[in-house]
Parts: structure tokens; sequence; C-alpha cells
């Protein structure tokens, strides 16, 4: 967490040093720098929401890039990184207010062609850590600008998902903010400006393809 975002958050043997939560993500190593050039996913600044906002723009990822470069690895490192700040500060509106607070997860699937699907093994294997070590921690995840493949794939395995599991996951295309509203609580307001929203000014927005010898990056003295 020191190497990816504001250092000082933990003491030596791991646990918290303070009640509140003020990590924010910038890069303290090459390997950060280089993971957060390429990181599809990010936790929205606190605006006027108890919950944490999460965005992942799975549309965006250069997934041939990070397994060409062999960038898996550093990648799924970020991606640790992420859920770790997505869980504590869960945490610290939970206190805050009294209540369990859990996020809410937005995948933004704007650009996500029928090619990307060959590398959905990489993404289970990124996911997967989030259900093994940071189960629950979004309460809903909202799919948006999804493409007709995904949203037929979808309703033809909803009816063998649990119920619980088919409450939390939402399905939606272009049109969504009516959805998002309803599913989510969110206003499009509290949303990037990229996903027509009021929030502007944030680093996070354009996911940058991997370049050939991108490993090379982590060799600047």
């Amino acid at each position: 967490m020191d190497a990816f975002g504001t250092p000082g958050q933990y003491h030596e043997d791991g646990s918290r040093s303070t009640s509140d939560w003020t990590w924010s993500p910038h890069p303290n190593t090459l390997e950060a720098e280089l993971a957060y050039r390429h990181a599809f996913f990010t936790r929205l600044p606190n605006q006027h929401v108890p919950e944490p906002i999460l965005v992942w723009r799975a549309g965006h990822a250069d997934y041939q890039g990070i397994v060409r470069e062999d960038l898996v690895e550093i990648m799924i490192k970020a991606f640790v990184v992420h859920l770790e700040d997505a869980l504590q500060a869960s945490r610290t509106a939970s206190l805050k207010s009294g209540k369990l607070v859990r996020a809410r997860l937005i995948i933004d699937c704007d650009g996500f062609g029928f090619e990307n699907v060959r590398y959905i093994p990489i993404l289970k294997r990124i996911i997967a850590l989030g259900k093994s070590y940071y189960p629950e921690v979004a309460a809903t995840v909202t799919v948006i600008r999804a493409p007709a493949f995904l949203a037929t794939f979808y309703k033809l395995v909803k009816p063998f998902l649990p119920n619980m599991l088919q409450q939390k996951i939402c399905i939606l295309n272009g049109n969504f903010h009516d959805g998002l509203k309803k599913h989510t609580g969110l206003d499009v307001a509290s949303l990037p400006d990229f996903l027509g929203g009021n929030l502007r000014g944030i680093k996070f927005g354009e996911v940058l393809p991997v370049p050939s010898n991108a490993l090379n990056f982590l060799c600047q003295s």
C-alpha cells in the first residue's frame, strides 16, 4: 500500500495506524507507476455519498498487451491494492455511520468487444483474489454500457444463480442512468464526466495501451 499510495497507514505488524482512512493512490515506485498507467480500476474521490464507489473500465483495458508484456502479476498486485483500499474505505464509512457500509461497483463495458472474451480467464484469475480475500466488499455490481452478447449471456445463466446474487448484479445498456439509480441509489451527478456525471478533474479516465517492451520501464535508474 505504501508503494502504491499514501504511506503511513499501517503499523509494522500490518494493523491500521488510524481509524480514519486517508490513503489515496499515488505511485511511489516504478512498478506502481507502470501499473497505474494501464490500470482499469479505481475508487472515485469521496463526494456526497456514504458508500465507496468503484469503477472498472473493463472495455478499455489492454488485455492483449498485459498478457504479451508479462504484466499480469504487476496488475494483480495493483488490483489487490484497489480492493484493500475499497475495504478500508468501507470500514471507515461503517464506523462513521454506525452501520455496515459496502462499496458500489460499476463496471463500464463500453468498448468491450467479442475479441476480448478469450482474455476472460485472466479477468477470472484477478477477480478470484477478491472473492477469496475480500468477500462481500461490494453491495451491488452494476454493469453498464454492456454489449448485446454479454446481456444475452447473462440472461441465459441468470436462472441458475442464487437469488441473492441475482439481486446484487444488474446488466444495463447505454441508457443506464435510470437503471443505475434504481439498482444502487446513485445519481448520475456522482459519476465521472466520461459516464455523463459531474465529477471532473480526476486522473482516472483514459487507460493507456501497453507498449512493446513495457517492462524496460522498470530498468530506469
